[in-house]
């Protein structure tokens, strides 16, 4: 930022806080103007103070600054990748739930249907006393449902055996009033007599009341009298006890928001307590399912492994036991006849390998028959007898492998089982998981809300990234005029009196200063790809200089607008 970005920022921030401008004060006297003339200089040498002080002491600070916000930058990103995986983690989890219930509730839909075909023929006596008879452990859903009928048939059975009692007793009663009424007209009849006579009577009372009516009218003024007082008294009375039963009730109100707002506390405590555990679990079970369904695909691997193996044995195997059948014949065939010479030898004999194995050309394999007439009967038979341990061994470890095949088989049925009962475990409508369910979509809530409060944190860290840009641009600008500014301050507070002399110095001063920070700008920006543009300097006048105010004030500094 130039100097004299700083001296109008400084200028339009004390007007915008309420300081006295030029323009508002044209109508006041000289000295009004030349009193907030000084008090801008004050304010504005002190925000250029505040500045320079705010600026970093090096290079180095600035980079770590800069570093520390690039770090943070590091960590909401990594943050908000732990955000997006654990949200779609929840939202697979939240899918295969959904997926159990819609079954779990068409269950429940066939189910009511059915209830609702079998109770609509009657139920019979005969076909309750079966079902009542049946223990507790043998009776269905519907079997349930129809002795629940059945005895609210027979309550509502009773209750109208028993009102049909009731309208008989109230027949009889009925007959009982209508004598009881007779007995009354004649009660009456008399009444009307006596009636007449209490008339007479109090027509004479009637008579000596007006006279009492007199005297009470006078007795009544004195009351009223005695009750207008009274009324006042009642009055202040009621007043001060509104007042103070006012001032328990908001104490008591006081008293009591206090405790429902620490029941609160306790309660939302509690609450983050039991979703943290609730999260834990989740992540266990989670976990205990994938290490359980990876241990099951090793499993499957090892077990196909093995039958590969096997086979291969076995083909081995065969291999070598047609190869004994070949071996074992052509010995037999290489065997002389009774009457015929030992030097005739079976054309078809194999020559032995180094390890006693026939070789793969078979019998006939280019071989010279004549080679082997002179073959010992120890050395066949030590070929024969290699050949039958061979097979032999291979028979064991045939055996040993079906057994183990067997196992696997087995271990692969338990977890099969297994995975059926917690299968069935997770379409029970009573089980935890249902609870499980409820905290998913907790979760799935607080998902959304955790999502929009990152955007949130998105959104503000572009504005603080873009902040902190123009910031550092600033920061830039300014320390590349600060050893310039310093100078052309200390130049400036050295003025003592407003003289010519001293003007023409000052403006000869700012001239020059002006062309120099001019010349270093453009130095920077052709060396180091600086961003700021330097202007060409505006020589000011005596004029201008001089209605700046006393010299000797380095205040001046303030009011002196460099534009560039």
């Amino acid at each position: 930022m130039p100097p004299s970005s700083i001296a109008l920022t400084s200028q339009t921030e004390t007007n915008s806080e309420g300081a006295l401008a030029p323009n508002e004060n044209s109508s006041d006297s000289n000295a009004s103007q030349g009193s907030s003339l000084s008090r801008v200089r004050q304010i504005s040498s002190r925000n250029y103070e505040e500045v320079l002080r705010r600026l970093p002491s090096s290079p180095k600070e600035l980079i770590q600054r800069i570093d520390r916000q690039r770090n943070e930058i590091r960590l909401l990103q990594e943050e908000n990748l732990k955000l997006k995986s654990r949200e779609l983690e929840v939202s697979s989890l939240t899918l295969k739930l959904q997926q159990q219930l819609a079954a779990t509730q068409s269950q429940v839909a066939s189910l009511k249907a059915n209830i609702q075909l079998q109770l609509a023929n009657p139920i019979t006596k005969e076909e309750y006393n079966s079902i009542e008879a049946l223990p507790e452990a043998k009776r269905d859903l519907l079997d349930t449902v129809k002795l629940g009928v059945y005895r609210q048939l027979g309550s509502l059975q009773a209750s109208s055996q028993a009102a049909v009692r009731r309208a008989a007793e109230l027949g009889t009663s009925v007959d009982q009033l209508n004598e009881e009424n007779r007995d009354l007209k004649v009660q009456i009849a008399e009444l009307q007599s006596t009636l007449d006579f209490e008339k007479k009577r109090c027509s004479k009372e009637l008579i000596e009341v007006g006279n009492q009516r007199a005297r009470i009218l006078e007795l009544e003024t004195t009351v009223k009298d005695m009750e207008g007082r009274l009324k006042g008294a009642f009055l202040d009375q009621e007043q001060f006890l509104t007042a103070k039963l006012t001032a328990q009730v908001k104490t008591d109100e006081v008293a009591r928001l206090s405790i429902q707002l620490e029941e609160a506390e306790l309660d939302s405590q509690r609450y983050k307590a039991n979703a943290e555990c609730s999260e834990q679990k989740l992540d266990i079970l989670k976990s205990e399912y994938y290490e359980l369904k990876l241990h099951y695909r090793q499993r499957i691997l090892e077990l196909e492994s093995a039958l590969q193996a096997a086979n291969e044995k076995l083909k081995a195997l065969g291999d070598l036991e047609m190869e004994s059948e070949l071996f074992i014949s052509n010995l037999a065939a290489g065997i002389p006849e009774p009457g015929v010479g030992a030097s005739v030898g079976s054309p078809f004999l194999v020559p032995p390998c180094g390890e006693g194995e026939v070789t793969k050309e078979g019998v006939g394999g280019g071989v010279d028959p004549s080679m082997w007439i002179a073959l010992p009967p120890s050395r066949k038979l030590s070929h024969a007898l290699t050949v039958t341990r061979r097979c032999l061994r291979l028979e064991n470890d045939l055996v040993a492998l079906r057994h183990d095949v067997a196992a696997k088989d087995r271990q692969l049925t338990s977890l099969r089982n297994a995975l059926e009962a917690a299968r069935a475990a997770l379409n029970n409508s009573g089980s935890p998981y249902t609870l499980l369910e409820k905290r998913v979509e907790g979760l799935a809530e607080e998902n959304d809300r955790l999502r929009e409060r990152l955007e949130r944190g998105e959104r503000e860290r572009a504005e603080l990234t873009e902040r902190l840009r123009r910031r550092t641009q600033e920061v830039e600008r300014l320390a590349a005029h600060r050893e310039d500014l310093r100078r052309m301050k200390a130049l400036l507070a050295k003025i003592t009196t407003p003289g010519a002399e001293n003007t023409e110095n000052v403006k000869n001063v700012i001239n020059v200063k002006s062309v120099g920070i001019a010349k270093n700008a453009e130095d920077r920006k052709g060396g180091a790809g600086a961003t700021v543009a330097a202007a060409p300097a505006r020589a000011f006048s005596v004029e201008e200089v001089a209605a700046s105010g006393s010299a000797a004030c380095p205040d001046a500094f303030g009011a002196i607008h460099i534009t560039s």
